[in-house]
């Protein structure tokens, strides 16, 4: 009888691993078919991606060879220099550097907080994440207050940053403390071994290659909202300013854009993607610390870094200025701390870092609204877990919160009211603004306890829709993973198919009884299931699937569950093969991940490999991308006047607002903006008196119309003619023209 157990667990050995290899094979074959062939097979002849591919791949290689090969004292050295050599052949190395030092002197900023407060900065790497999260917040309390009393541009808030690193840096100086992230990173790679660092050169490759593409991948969204906040977001004296804008994208919570202020207006958009590309890093060390947290090795939490981002929804989010991954870095930052807590109760003093990064994250993406009360919500059902089957843990851990609540030292009080500071005045914003605490999430909820919205805003924006596709959900679910080209935002920026497959694993142990599902999962995973089934409803049921970054939270967290149970797994033949068919996601995931984007830019620039070629080039290609739009006369007009004009326009399909928005004024665009039921307020654009009082409100200097007449928009055309006869300036150009109205303003405002 036991022999014949022997053997049949034997079989199911065998059984099981076969089936790995053809999984694994099929989901590689399938999407190497069906999206780097059919969706990217252009895109990958073009020669930034040949060309590109090329470097990175000589990249990686080099960074293994030298690993492989060269003691720790002279790799890591040299490995710093190819980085070095890599960005400035992509003329990013001066972004890069500057923004670097900012996001350094945030966290040496906080750093300096915390010491001065006593509480225990630690030695982890984990540690310099609360530093981070506590200098944002006091630098962003310092800025809103500054901004309330009118001191809040570019300039101000450059200064305010610069006292607040001499300050820190003294503090340290005289403390003999090294406090520079950095340091902290060498000091790790160089206790790792041959292997981890192999990976961690990896992971800087990605790294790098993100700071290549942001000087070249500008997206819609980022140049709409958050690549230019000299025109849309920073007034003559604030962000509180009103700069006459419609579309509610200019109205959601602004605190990355306002952290993004003392390194914005400053040439070139790659300023502001390094930032990002930055907070990319700093996810990157969470999720390793995260992976630590909960039993793995080095070598499996670099491994899981690798897997995890390689998926184009999380890297390519790193060179936009969308606020995707600054929210995810927050939620799962408090998850962290909430889990470190629990299993180590000697970090009590931290217990803020719970609550500090959940309001936080409320100040970017608005999905932060759903994501955090799921949060919350698994916090809860975690702790009710611990006090039916663990009352020993839950006792120790609410004997822990009681004990550090009515022993609150007054700093941390002073740090958790820094965040609700940085809260409150960031939503005061919209309300000065807008009339409502929030726009347009929650309008409904603002009407109806008495808030009033304010002219010219569109009282209820329309809701994005539910899927009303008639397919199966698994027809929908095999596109969604395997053949997305019908779901235009999640192709350019896709969820990948690895935590599925870790899910079909993870079903594949169970049924072949190769370990017991109570030693596969850990009890700390229920604070991840409100995220992992929000992720499965809303893949579900949106409209074309909604957009791949909308799932950054629950992929990780779903991902996380999986692979920290894997490497729980005794036998070690299954776990390598395991590992090994993971493995194979990676390439592919990179070169997906190296083609695509969400501004649909392929690789990285073509270069000539000049040390002596220009950085910030911004200005070479607008003015190109100019010329060939035939704006190049309207652009050296409002050059040659105010850069703080406002103008409003039409796109064309041949020359798009995107193109528009990189003029040197305020832009906003009237068909599919402004004048939309989705995004701006169509009463705006139904007449011409309606036209005429918008114009008077927002202070329109300039109006740019195409020289071919857009159909559903008389109102417009009307008013233009007659400013027109009034007096106002018409400049032509190729296929434009623009209309300067700011010197008979005052015969505009007397105009009934």
């Amino acid at each position: 009888m036991f022999v014949f157990n022997q053997k049949k667990r034997r079989n199911n050995v065998i059984v099981f691993i076969f089936l790995i290899i053809v999984i694994s094979s099929f989901f590689q074959f399938v999407v190497f078919q069906n999206i780097l062939l059919d969706i990217y097979g252009w895109h990958l002849s073009q020669p930034e991606s040949i060309q590109g591919g090329v470097e990175l791949l000589i990249l990686i290689l080099a960074f293994s060879l030298i690993i492989l090969i060269v003691s720790p004292y002279i790799s890591l050295p040299l490995v710093f220099f190819l980085s070095l050599l890599y960005l400035k052949f992509h003329q990013v190395l001066v972004s890069t550097i500057v923004s670097y030092t900012y996001m350094e002197c945030i966290i040496v900023f906080g750093g300096c907080i915390l010491s001065i407060f006593r509480i225990s900065r630690g030695k982890n790497i984990s540690n310099y994440l609360a530093y981070f999260t506590v200098g944002l917040s006091f630098w962003s309390m310092f800025a809103i207050i500054l901004s309330l009393l009118g001191k809040g541009t570019f300039n101000d808030l450059r200064i305010l940053t610069v006292i607040l690193s001499i300050f820190s840096l003294l503090y340290f100086l005289k403390k003999k403390e090294v406090p520079f992230l950095m340091y902290k990173i060498v000091q790790l790679v160089h206790s790792f071994n041959r292997g981890e660092r192999i990976l961690s050169a990896f992971l800087l490759s990605l790294i790098l290659v993100e700071f290549a593409k942001s000087n070249r991948a500008i997206d819609y969204d980022s140049i709409w909202y958050g690549l230019r906040p000299e025109h849309v977001l920073v007034g003559p004296n604030s962000f509180f300013d009103n700069l006459g804008l419609v579309q509610f994208v200019h109205y959601y919570p602004k605190l990355m854009e306002l952290f993004f202020i003392p390194i914005s207006g400053l040439g070139d958009y790659s300023f502001i993607y390094a930032v990002n590309t930055i907070i990319f890093l700093l996810l990157i060390i969470l999720i390793f610390s995260f992976a630590r947290l909960l039993g793995t090795s080095n070598f499996e939490a670099l491994f899981l870094s690798c897997l995890l981002f390689s998926i184009p929804a999380i890297a390519n989010m790193a060179s936009t200025a969308k606020t995707d991954l600054f929210t995810s870095f927050f939620l799962l930052l408090s998850a962290y701390y909430f889990l470190l807590l629990l299993r180590k109760p000697i970090y009590y003093k931290y217990i803020f870092m719970i609550i500090c990064p959940l309001i936080l994250s409320l100040g970017g993406k608005i999905t932060s609204f759903l994501y955090v009360p799921l949060l919350v919500l698994g916090m809860v059902l975690l702790m009710f877990y611990y006090i039916v089957k663990d009352k020993e843990k839950a006792i120790k851990f609410f004997g822990m919160v009681k004990n550090r609540v009515s022993n609150f030292l007054k700093f941390e009080i002073v740090i958790l009211s820094s965040s609700l500071f940085v809260f409150v005045g960031i939503f005061y914003r919209t309300y000065v603004l807008t009339g409502y605490p929030t726009f347009p999430l929650l309008a409904d909820l603002w009407d109806g306890i008495g808030f009033e919205l304010k002219y010219p805003l569109n009282k209820i924006p329309q809701l994005p829709g539910f899927s009303g596709e008639t397919f199966t959900y698994i027809s929908r679910w095999y596109n969604l993973l395997f053949d997305p080209k019908d779901f235009p935002h999640v192709i350019n920026s896709w969820t990948g198919n690895l935590s599925f497959y870790m899910f079909v694993i993870f079903m594949c142990l169970l049924i072949f009884r190769q370990v017991k599902i109570r030693n596969l999962l850990l009890n700390d995973f229920i604070i991840f299931l409100p995220w992992l089934v929000s992720g499965v409803i809303s893949a579900s049921i949106f409209n074309k699937g909604g957009d791949g970054n909308y799932y950054i939270v629950p992929l990780i967290s779903t991902s996380i569950i999986f692979y920290v149970g894997f490497t729980k797994l005794k036998k070690n033949l299954i776990k390598t093969m395991i590992y090994l068919s993971l493995a194979l996601f990676i390439p592919t995931q990179t070169m997906i991940t190296f083609v695509s984007h969400w501004s649909w830019q392929w690789g990285t620039d073509v270069v000539n490999y000049s040390l002596v070629e220009k950085e910030l080039d911004d200005d070479i290609r607008n003015e190109k991308m100019f010329q060939e739009s035939g704006l190049t006369e309207i652009e050296t007009y409002i050059v040659s006047k105010s850069d703080k004009a406002r103008a409003v326009g039409f796109g064309t399909n041949e020359v798009s607002e995107q193109v528009l928005n990189h003029l040197s004024c305020r832009f906003e665009n009237i068909n599919g903006g402004l004048g939309s039921a989705w995004y701006g307020n169509p009463e705006i654009v139904s007449s011409d008196v309606e036209f005429l009082r918008y114009l008077k409100w927002a202070e329109i200097d300039y109006m740019i119309i195409p020289k071919e007449k857009i159909e559903g928009y008389d109102p417009v055309f009307i008013v233009y003619n007659h400013l027109k006869k009034m007096g106002g300036k018409e400049i032509e150009s190729r296929d434009f023209y623009l209309l300067d109205i700011s010197f008979i303003k005052s015969q505009i405002y007397n105009i009934d």
